[in-house]
């Protein structure tokens, strides 16, 4: 990993709930991402990745509040900011794009107005200039005929023409971070691919970072520059990307792999056993149960996340 550091997540810990009901649902998170770089946060359903993401920002359910570490963006730290001064933040220097446009486009307005009202709020322009930067926004992500979808609603548009304008409003302040939050779940091969190739594109035009938050395997190997698996809350394991899929050193990051990406034979294998309740966690390796690697310690203490070859690990007797 090279360049200026964008964002620096210091052991990230999230709860749900108060006094006796409270849960844990990030548990001393750490990662790092620099300019220009993707890191692909992966795992499977319920790992806590959507809640890592959205808690960078304190986008947070109301029962959701960070307890412990701190984020910093761009040398600032943002995790004790309050909600007026993180609003100056969100959608200027981090834009966000989630996995249902339908959620977060007005069904009430035109997309040209939509579009130009975050850059109007964000960048302090007319409302003559920002349509104008609206309209070649829309261009930038590669809409066909931004004149027409300018003046359209979000129901007129495909899935992936919605998907297409929120990566236009998130990136129209050109922003130092991108969250995307399984932006391409809800489209088809293809559009996904078109999706992700224009991310890529924004990427190198504005020298944004990106947190690809993601399950699908075969988009990270292609995308992403450095990968970082969570399991029950925690980071487990960073690798740069050709690394890890070649060379997984936590056990579940075998597993993971080895169900998310066909083997010879076009067969897929299982991970046996489920992800943990959240609720029941206990003081060692959330992965312990259903590791075949486990020892004795793996059940008294989770093993702090480590410089180990190639990145960052967390486990008490990884693979060689």
């Amino acid at each position: 990993m090279a360049g200026e550091m964008v964002i620096d997540v210091d052991r990230l810990s999230i709860v749900y709930g108060e006094g006796e009901a409270t849960v844990p649902v990030i548990r001393e998170a750490s990662l790092s991402i620099a300019k220009g770089e993707t890191v692909a946060l992966v795992g499977e359903s319920g790992s806590g990745k959507s809640t890592l993401a959205r808690g960078l920002l304190k986008l947070l359910p109301k029962a959701g509040r960070i307890v412990g570490g701190k984020v910093t963006i761009e040398g600032v730290e943002v995790s004790a900011m309050t909600e007026r001064k993180l609003r100056d933040i969100r959608g200027s220097r981090v834009g966000f794009v989630f996995q249902d446009p339908d959620t977060y486009l007005n069904p009430v307005f035109s997309i040209g107005r939509q579009v130009a009202d975050v850059i109007a709020l964000h960048q302090k322009v007319a409302p003559a200039r920002a349509r104008e930067l609206a309209l070649e926004q829309l261009a930038k992500v590669d809409i066909r005929n931004p004149d027409r979808v300018m003046q359209a609603y979000p129901h007129q548009l495909s899935g992936g023409m919605r998907q297409r304008v929120l990566i236009a409003m998130a990136t129209s302040c050109h922003p130092a971070l991108l969250i995307a939050d399984e932006p391409t779940t809800a489209l088809d091969v293809l559009v996904q691919r078109q999706v992700l190739l224009t991310l890529e594109h924004l990427k190198k035009e504005i020298g944004m970072a990106i947190l690809l938050v993601t399950h699908d395997l075969g988009l990270v190997a292609e995308y992403a520059d450095r990968v970082a698996v969570m399991y029950g809350g925690s980071i487990i394991e960073v690798q740069e990307a050709s690394h890890i899929f070649r060379a997984p050193r936590h056990p579940y990051t075998a597993g993971l792999i080895a169900a998310g990406l066909p083997a010879r034979g076009g067969r897929f294998a299982t991970l046996a056993g489920s992800p943990p309740d959240p609720r029941q966690l206990g003081a060692g390796c959330p992965f312990e149960p259903r590791c075949g690697r486990r020892q004795p310690e793996c059940t008294e203490e989770m093993p702090p996340l480590v410089y180990a070859g190639h990145g960052l690990l967390a486990c008490w007797n990884p693979l060689q």
